[in-house]
């Protein structure tokens, strides 16, 4: 199944794809998704949010409600999509689930929609399985947790007056436990090794549920 992603930036979701012809550079919503649910197409077009235009300027109209609105027509009326899977991290803005829950009810083209916000931002989703990070830089998995932050990871904003709470430092320093960078290969590889389940454990109020419109909006029997 075809379906556009939409993210915040090339970690989210890669490389803009929504062009004919360009090579899909799947980022960690693509990657995560079709672990969930595997019958998303690889070749499935991408945009950041950035780049999808608000059809109506004016102060109504405004936030990521409105562009998941335009995205879906996106998807739909240009790129021969099936379905739309957006996420955008929560960065302390509580209104933006809200958003996208009016949004995705009030489609007015019928699409089949996913939606996530990440608590506070899409580092969580690379954080969440100490595992999946020790696999990918082949160390031990002590050495991971013993760089962790030490807040819970959907408490930490890169905002914060305290650099061990910044998620994009730690992602940082634990890459380069073997000697990588914390781009966007490197999530790719550890989303690649990230059990779902496991990542819904650590990330409740972001990956858990997203994880669950994805397969309700995708169940696996179409």
């Amino acid at each position: 199944m075809k379906v556009l992603f939409v993210g915040e930036g090339p970690h989210d979701i890669g490389h803009d794809t929504s062009t004919p012809g360009a090579r899909p550079l799947p980022g960690v919503v693509q990657t995560l998704a079709r672990r969930v649910c595997p019958q998303l197409a690889e070749d499935s077009p991408s945009m950041q949010w950035k780049d999808i235009p608000r059809f109506h300027p004016d102060r109504t109209r405004r936030g990521f409600g409105a562009k998941m609105k335009a995205a879906a027509l996106r998807a739909t009326h240009t790129l021969g999509c099936d379905g739309l899977v957006c996420v955008v991290d929560r960065d302390r803005d509580d209104r933006r689930a809200h958003d996208l829950r009016i949004a995705a009810e009030s489609l007015a083209t019928p699409i089949p929609v996913a939606w996530g916000v990440a608590v506070e931002s899409i580092e969580a989703w690379t954080l969440g399985v100490p595992d999946a990070m020790a696999e990918v830089l082949a160390v031990d998995v002590r050495r991971v947790r013993a760089l962790l932050p030490p807040k819970h990871i959907e408490a930490l904003v890169e905002s914060s007056g305290h650099a061990e709470h910044r998620p994009k430092e730690a992602l940082t320093r634990i890459a380069a436990l073997g000697h990588r960078e914390s781009d966007r290969e490197f999530r790719v590889d550890v989303a690649q090794r990230t059990d779902p389940s496991k990542l819904a454990e650590a990330c409740p109020e972001g990956f858990a549920p997203f994880a669950d419109r994805l397969r309700q909006a995708f169940p696996t029997n179409t």
